[in-house]
């Protein structure tokens, strides 16, 4: 509509310059006209007067008839352009009017448009409330039952972790059999080899034993023979009390140092004894 009434302001303005020109022209026409005629009169009431220029006169009345006929051609024309004018009015008020009309019913085919698609827009708000609502219960039981799935999943994975706990415990405990097997098998070797090994100590203790109390007796004898010596020394040296005392001493040192190696050959040869038990 816009647009159309933007087009014929256009086209108006453009015509009506031409139509006050046509205008002003048919009133200029009319004026001479008006003249011709008050002039045409004034002729005739001179025409007594005129006898003697009768040619000129009659050149006059041709040259005007001329102008009338010309004018009254141009008046014809103007007329015609005129209701050309008019026509293209008529037409444009016509198309103005279609114009108004589509836009009334465009208007009212709007409006029930969009009473429709307010409707519908209710019906659609309605539903995605219900939507919204029903979304908001499916949420709850998905949450709900995932957290069955997930309490569900835990347990069975703990009883997948004991389960593995306890394949690997046996296993443990299988292997730990079989080492505490072979190393049975190993201790009863280590412990024959180690029996057989202390027997032959023994055996080297025993003859070094031996040996050590040959020796002893020997020094023992040694020593005896070096006592009774000191002795007879000291007798021909020192007073009968002071003889007997050293005598004595000598005597108890002597009995101190068997002692001692006695107990250290008893403790040799029942440490040899508790290892070969053992």
């Amino acid at each position: 509509m816009a647009e159309s009434e933007k087009k014929f302001d256009e086209r108006k303005t453009k015509l009506e310059p031409h139509h006050r020109q046509l205008t002003g022209d048919l009133l200029n026409v009319k004026k001479r006209i008006d003249h011709i005629e008050w002039k045409s009169d004034v002729m005739r009431n001179q025409m007594g007067d005129m006898d003697k220029s009768q040619g000129m006169m009659d050149r006059l009345l041709a040259s005007s008839e001329i102008a009338i006929t010309t004018l009254t051609d141009q008046l014809g024309e103007l007329d015609l352009q005129l209701q050309a004018a008019q026509k293209v009015e008529d037409d444009l008020k016509l198309h103005f009017n279609s114009i108004n009309t589509r836009i009334r019913d465009n208007q009212a085919n709007h409006r029930k448009l969009m009473e429709e698609r307010k409707a519908k827009l209710r019906e659609l708000e309605a539903q995605k409330t219900k939507g919204i609502e029903t979304n908001k219960e499916m949420a709850s039981q998905y949450r709900t039952l995932q957290n069955d799935q997930m309490e569900i999943k835990d347990k069975y994975m703990n009883n997948f972790e004991d389960r593995i706990k306890l394949e690997n415990t046996i296993k443990d405990v299988r292997e730990l059999q079989a080492l505490q097997i072979r190393m049975h098998g190993a201790m009863m070797e280590y412990y024959k080899y180690r029996g057989l090994y202390n027997s032959s100590e023994l055996s080297h203790l025993e003859d070094m034993s031996i040996q050590n109390s040959e020796k002893v007796t020997q020094l023992q004898s040694s020593m005896d023979v070096a006592l009774k010596n000191i002795t007879e020394f000291l007798q021909t040296q020192m007073t009968g009390e002071a003889i007997r005392k050293t005598a004595w001493d000598n005597l108890q040192k002597n009995e101190r140092r068997a002692a001692s190696k006695e107990a250290r050959a008893m403790k040799m040869k029942s440490s040899s004894t508790i290892v070969v038990a053992s």
